[in-house]
């Protein structure tokens, strides 16, 4: 009785055996072909294989701007082509010169490693000029992948490490680089070493001030970053007009964002501060500023990281010529930004007109007792 048992159960787990078999075809269960191609075969052209193309033009010479760039820099296009006969996917293509790259910029799925000082061309998805997605993670055969371009100094291939690696089938990975995120914590990462103030520096019924501080406490420089804050209740918001102002943001029913208005890094150690970081907005509450998070991404320059994510919020309209803000200027010094809050997008503003006649009656004054009675000083104003 025993033997029946043993036999009856081993048919079983026979039977099981080919009925898996069935059920999961073999093909499923092979991973993905990988192929890597080393060396000057990347950039040769082929007929039948998977290589690089590129153009270079002159972007920028040397000492355009007084001392900077420090060589010419060269903009470069890349073209990615897959003339096999199978569909390719998930590539990327590490570029390490020979020496310093001079790296400028980049955009559409390339990057520069400040570290090991590697250029990378991966697989990109983004949004076109008609609001359309649109991604090269997979090339058909035949195919092209396009877009991808950065600007360094010229003959970054010559004596450079160069390689390949695709997989040939369909894509399992998502995008190296997707500039359709709008959640920064998708985009960045936080750590402790990095942190934001945010402190309120005027309030007067609805309208709120504030002024930015962000602190880099890593051992390398961060390339783009965004400060996030809770906040609730904001109605309307209204740019700063003039250059004076280094901070953009954007707003949503839950949080602020608040990042660089020009891709300002910053060093290893180095904190961003000073009355050129405020923002404005009008509405019914303060921000949460204790539970402000910054996220970040380390490199050498910024790559508009967090630009999508401003994207995704309401943009603050027009602008005001005041640094102050609350609609008021009076008393002290004329610094060529305190003219107050102004609706500059009235057909016809008399408030302003009127304000900037005392200024221009201050800033012409003669006699004696000028220092003492204009708000006019020409050591702060250069406009």
């Amino acid at each position: 009785m025993k033997k029946r048992g043993k036999r009856i159960g081993a048919w079983l787990m026979a039977l099981v055996i080919v009925w898996s078999l069935v059920m999961v075809p073999a093909g499923k269960a092979e991973a993905a072909e990988v192929v890597t191609v080393n060396g000057s075969s990347v950039i040769t052209e082929s007929d039948t294989g998977v290589y690089l193309s590129y153009t270079s033009t002159l972007e920028f010479a040397q000492g355009v701007w007084g001392s900077t760039p420090e060589v010419d820099i060269y903009k470069y296009e890349f073209t990615l082509h897959n003339n096999t006969s199978k569909k390719i996917s998930d590539w990327s293509v590490k570029i390490t010169p020979n020496s310093n790259a001079y790296y400028n910029s980049s955009w559409n799925g390339a990057v520069y490693d400040s570290t090991t000082g590697s250029i990378v061309i991966g697989t990109y998805k983004g949004i076109g000029d008609e609001g359309e997605e649109w991604t090269n993670v997979e090339i058909e055969a035949g195919g092209t992948a396009t877009g991808a371009g950065l600007q360094c100094r010229a003959n970054i291939f010559e004596g450079a490490t160069i390689e390949l690696t695709y997989y040939v089938g369909d894509s399992t990975k998502a995008p190296s680089v997707d500039d359709t995120l709008t959640d920064p914590s998708a985009i960045g990462e936080t750590d402790a070493k990095v942190t934001a103030s945010v402190t309120q520096s005027d309030h007067n019924g609805e309208y709120y001030q504030y002024t930015v501080s962000v602190s880099n406490g890593l051992s390398e420089t961060i390339s783009d970053w965004v400060v996030v804050v809770p906040a609730t209740g904001i109605t309307s918001s209204t740019n700063w007009d003039g250059d004076w102002a280094k901070v953009k943001w954007s707003y949503t029913n839950e949080y602020l964002y608040i990042t660089s208005k020009s891709g300002e890094t910053i060093s290893a150690g180095q904190t961003l501060s000073g009355d050129s970081y405020k923002i404005q907005y009008n509405g019914s509450s303060a921000l949460s500023t204790s539970e402000a998070i910054v996220y970040y991404k380390t490199g050498s320059s910024s790559t508009g990281a967090f630009d999508n994510v401003l994207a995704s919020g309401t943009q603050p309209s027009g602008g005001s010529s005041s640094s102050g803000g609350g609609g008021s200027s009076g008393g002290g010094t004329f610094d060529g930004n305190d003219i107050g809050t102004i609706d500059s997008t009235v057909g016809y503003n008399f408030a302003k007109a009127l304000q900037y006649s005392l200024y221009f009656y201050d800033a012409n004054m003669c006699g004696d007792q000028v220092n003492e009675t204009s708000l006019y000083s020409k050591e702060k104003y250069e406009g």
